[in-house]
């Protein structure tokens, strides 16, 4: 079965870019003992974190005026889901390499801290 086209709801692009990017920062902290690389990292998963519900919401109004887009837009839910893990994924491992070179916890805690 054909469905129409999903609407660009984000940006997937930057999106994606900016994910790319606090992974390929988590493992430069790590092998570069860089605590403040690594702490980073939390900031810009406040950003993928937000640009999540940001689509969320706007997925949600799309598709109760619209049903027919009801399964691309649940694809494209579960897509965008496993991104902002992965960003989450990423600032765990800032989090672990601040702790390694500082010894000092910041999960858990405000990033203003």
């Amino acid at each position: 079965m054909a469905f129409p086209p999903m609407p660009p709801i984000v940006d997937l692009s930057s999106v994606t870019q900016l994910i790319q990017g606090m992974v390929n920062d988590a493992f430069d902290a790590l092998v570069n003992r860089n605590a403040e690389l690594a702490k980073e990292l939390r900031e810009r998963d406040i950003k993928v974190n937000e640009t999540y519900q940001q689509m969320v919401d706007e997925l949600y109004l799309l598709l109760t005026n619209q049903p027919k887009l009801i399964q691309p837009g649940f694809s494209l839910l579960i897509l965008f889901r496993h991104l902002e893990r992965v960003g989450d994924l990423a600032a765990n491992i800032g989090e672990e390499v601040y702790y390694l070179v500082k010894g000092e916890v910041i999960r858990h805690t405000n990033i203003e801290q």
